[in-house]
């Protein structure tokens, strides 16, 4: 469904990633790739992905908080953009799992897709 009221329809997608994969002086490199199509009486494509380099910072309250930089990216019919900027995430225990909250200033680098450039709160856990 979408959001706006927009048609549905069926999809298929083809989603990736990778990380923590450890890079030299304790910094670490994670990637997520996801492409795919869906028929709303067209067949329309779209794609999406980003990357995040990171440092460890420490501990606050036995919580591991990192700081470094990402590349995010999307497009679809009508919208593409391109955004990097700093990333500062936190990694929570929460019963037997950890939820990652991480806290991006995405500035819009190319592409005309909204929203503009700024903050980007994203929650998230491993599986």
């Amino acid at each position: 469904f979408a959001l706006n009221g927009g048609r549905g329809g069926p999809a298929l997608a083809v989603v990736g990633g990778i990380g923590p994969v450890a890079l030299p002086r304790d910094f670490r490199l994670e990637a997520y790739a996801q492409a795919g199509a869906i028929r709303r009486g067209t067949t329309e494509p779209y794609a999406d992905g980003a990357v995040r380099i990171v440092h460890p910072l420490g501990t606050i309250g036995g919580v591991p908080v990192e700081l470094g930089a990402g590349a995010w990216g999307g497009a679809q019919r009508g919208a593409a953009r391109l955004d990097l900027g700093p990333s500062l995430g936190v990694s929570v225990p929460l019963g037997k799992q950890r939820v990652r909250v991480l806290l991006d200033w995405r500035q819009r680098v190319a592409g005309t897709a909204l929203p503009g450039s700024g903050a980007a709160l994203t929650l998230g856990t491993d599986f």
